[in-house]
């Protein structure tokens, strides 16, 4: 039998076992967060690694603060009452690995006057060194090492703080760039993220950076024949993952770098408009969320290699049933390392304001298209286990997917096919 026979033979095969598309396997969840007693709005802007509290800030009862922090036993927990003669915590922006440090904007009765502050259970609030119009974006996995933005006599410009080193300020890149901002930090604070821009209209160059002890900042480029426009506003637990946004020819799409790839721009969702905008990134790198301006308007993305950029509210309503009637997700700004819960915010069926928590179910990612046994070969031992995928809802069918198309169905076949006639091992 020829090579072209055998895959026609294999193709017919495979069709004959098709009955329907399949979805991810397992159970997703979603919920509103609430409000506090007698408040209107609550906005969810991360999740600690473990994705056990949510950070954010929402309209407080008297007398406490509108920061809060939200476990699934409490609900929200204000991170303290309210002083008027401080300066008090007024937004919630980063928080540690376990969730017991949070890290944000605090201000004064003015609203005029902002610094940035680190809150524990043990200290409270510390309003760290700063001047006006700072704030802390992010804080490592132990909660020691804070980052962010200020203003110092050169203008707006990334800081670096712990408490033996007090507050260091990271510089700019070279050229034409008078500001920065550091917006993300690794795990065990080494590497920070951000960016750099120039005096030009718009801010023009903008261009996002990497920051290490021992390189400093480093610019990660631009797209070509585009606006010279990147922008760093998320890390993996490692720091060799970045994500952010930038101008691709026309649009401003997502990206995503490592030191191999380079800058690698994420696309878009179908019928999509040219603003998308990642917030967040799992631990290893592979997922990420954020908020693009989709078909009917702003709305929350997820990314994955294997299914690209998708609706979260269709990925939660069609693949895993989720009654999502009267909710508008306008924004993920939070995943946790595993990347199965996402915190954001958006429009309840009220109306109001809320933040929310979704869990999906473990997304095994394929590491190598065609072996759906899994066995390290992609040969004829794959088949039965493609037709079983075919057939029924499987936690361990990532790699009979092939196709760009989400869900798995008689697209998949021809790329299937295809891979196992390659004869190549997985590496």
């Amino acid at each position: 039998m020829d090579r072209f026979t055998h895959r026609a033979n294999l193709s017919i095969a495979l069709v004959i076992f098709l009955s329907a598309s399949t979805t991810f396997a397992g159970v997703a969840t979603f919920r509103g967060i609430g409000f506090f007693a007698g408040g209107h709005s609550s906005n969810a802007n991360g999740i600690s690694a473990d994705g056990l509290v949510v950070i954010g800030d929402a309209t407080p009862p008297a007398g406490m603060l509108p920061t809060f922090r939200w476990t699934e036993p409490d609900g929200l927990a204000s991170l303290g009452p309210l002083d008027v003669n401080e300066m008090f915590p007024v937004n919630a922006f980063g928080v540690s690995a376990d969730g017991s440090v949070v890290v944000g904007r605090a201000t004064d009765t003015t609203f005029q006057n902002f610094k940035p502050y680190r809150w524990d259970s043990v200290n409270g609030t510390t309003i760290l060194p700063g001047s006006s119009f700072s704030r802390a974006t992010a804080v490592s996995a132990d909660g020691q090492v804070v980052v962010g933005y200020g203003s110092p006599p050169s203008g707006r410009e990334a800081f670096r703080w712990t408490q033996a080193t007090g507050l260091q300020w990271l510089g700019l890149l070279p050229g034409d760039y008078i500001e920065s901002e550091a917006l993300a930090i690794s795990a065990n604070g080494e590497v920070i993220v951000g960016f750099s821009n120039g005096d030009g209209s718009g801010g023009i160059p903008l261009e996002a950076f990497r920051w290490t002890p021992a390189t400093g900042m480093i610019g990660l480029g631009h797209f070509p024949n585009s606006q010279p426009v990147t922008r760093a506003t998320a890390t993996s637990a490692d720091g060799s993952v970045i994500v952010g946004n930038a101008a691709v020819s026309t649009r401003v799409e997502a990206f995503r770098w490592t030191s191999a790839t380079g800058l690698v721009a994420l696309g878009e969702l179908p019928g999509g408009s040219n603003q998308t905008e990642p917030r967040a990134v799992s631990g290893d790198g592979n997922v990420i969320v954020g908020q693009t301006l989709g078909p009917s308007g702003l709305e929350s993305f997820i990314w994955t290699e294997d299914f690209q950029m998708r609706s979260l509210e269709d990925l939660l309503s069609t693949d895993h049933g989720i009654d999502l009637t009267g909710w508008l997700l306008t924004d993920a700004t939070g995943i946790s390392a595993d990347g199965r819960t996402i915190v954001g915010f958006g429009t309840n069926p009220s109306g109001q304001t809320e933040g929310w928590i979704a869990t999906l179910p473990e997304l095994d990612i394929c590491s190598c298209d065609g072996d759906v046994n899994g066995d390290g070969l992609r040969n004829g031992n794959d088949v039965q286990a493609f037709v079983d995928c075919l057939h029924s809802a499987a936690a361990d069918c990532n790699c009979a997917e092939l196709d760009d198309i989400p869900g798995l169905d008689a697209n998949d076949i021809p790329p299937f096919v295809a891979a196992l006639l390659t004869g190549v091992a997985c590496l």
